[in-house]
């Protein structure tokens, strides 16, 4: 009766020993940011708004303790319910020698990747979403374990040694991108192809294979006399370019990204992201911020002018006038200038000394 005893509160024991084990959790955020982490059966959880720390050493993370037993991360994005806007950046060493990490889900408010993010992790794959604009320095490299990235058409810098040492086989580099660091490819045995954009260098990055060139022609991508609807489908091989079929595979391939978009930063519904893509597409429109670029998605009839972004107003040198009614394009030829600041504004407000005009925008 004794031994049954013990064997019963030696299993009891066991048990609460292990619901302790399952969950831990915290604080992350970095400064000015709301950021909360919660680790359960091997879930690491980042909720509420803002970037995700950085920290010194990859072992300075909060939930490196437990880092053998994470194998998915989940970052929030936006959350009505819960007042929070969605973590926006994962700081440096963030996921660093996580060696058990397999997946990792990722949300449109975010927009950059830190350095040694996510260096020497188990990630097999990951796909970045369209809301991203720079990965830092050694982001993946060490990470072998790495066959496959889907960078978006957001990103436009890439840091030193980003994927050094990954276990990739195939990668992508989007037209958006202008800035490559130095050895970002180096060391990837395994890389068979690197597709770059004629719009900027890729070698001398660590990379001594053939680089396959491409061009952008409106909607389509083109290397030699093929063309084809999307990256995904440029990667798959001449099999997949598009002849009279290009317009369908065009409209179903915005469908599904605008799909993927909806409920970020920029766009809530599925139509408000076609409409912002249309909006770039068009290629005459200019904007600096999310709250532009989301009141053009909301409503593509609303011309977005010099008023409504600046509260500057036409006329003799009259500077900014807030409260404008909106103004009509002027019959005289103009060329659209991208205008940053107030005074830029005032001025170019000035130099047209009183003709109406609107100033078009464009998301980038």
């Amino acid at each position: 009766m004794k031994k049954k005893t013990l064997y019963i509160t030696t299993l009891m024991l066991g048990t609460a020993l292990g619901a302790l084990n399952a969950y831990a959790g915290g604080s992350c955020g970095a400064t000015d940011a709301d950021c909360h982490w919660e680790l359960e059966n091997g879930v690491l959880t980042i909720s509420g708004s803002g970037a995700i720390a950085d920290y010194n050493y990859y072992d300075d993370a909060p939930w490196y303790s437990d880092s053998a037993s994470i194998t998915s991360v989940v970052l929030e994005g936006a959350d009505e319910t819960k007042g929070t806007t969605g973590i926006t950046s994962i700081g440096t060493n963030a996921f660093g020698y996580a060696h058990s990490l397999q997946s990792i889900t990722l949300p449109n408010s975010l927009t950059s990747i830190g350095a040694s993010a996510f260096n020497m992790s188990g990630l097999t794959s990951i796909t970045i979403p369209d809301s991203v604009t720079s990965i830092g320095e050694e982001a993946f490299s060490g990470n072998y374990s790495l066959q496959s990235i889907t960078l978006p058409d957001s990103l436009t810098s890439i840091g030193p040694s980003a994927f050094a040492g990954s276990g990739l086989t195939s990668l992508t580099i989007p037209d958006s991108v202008t800035s490559i660091g130095n050895w970002a490819f180096g060391g990837i045995s395994s890389l068979e192809k690197l597709y770059c954009p004629s719009t900027i260098d890729c070698t001398g990055k660590g990379y001594e294979g053939d680089i396959i060139s491409y061009t952008k022609e409106d909607d389509l991508y083109k290397i030699g006399d093929d063309y084809y609807a999307s990256l995904e489908d440029m990667q798959k091989g001449s099999e997949f370019a598009c002849t009279t079929d290009c317009a369908e595979k065009v409209a179903a391939y915005k469908n599904a990204k605008a799909a993927s978009m909806a409920g970020g930063s920029l766009c809530a519904t599925q139509q408000e992201c076609l409409n912002l893509m249309k909006m770039v597409d068009d290629d005459d429109y200019e904007c600096t911020s999310i709250a532009t670029c989301s009141t053009y998605a909301k409503d593509p009839t609303n011309n977005i002018t010099l008023a409504s972004l600046y509260g500057a107003s036409s006329g003799s040198g009259s500077g900014s006038g807030g409260g404008v009614a909106p103004l009509t394009p002027s019959a005289q030829a103009y060329t659209p200038k991208r205008i940053y600041t107030i005074q830029e504004a005032n001025d170019r407000t000035k130099e047209l000394d009183g003709d109406t005009f609107t100033f078009r925008i464009k998301y980038r």
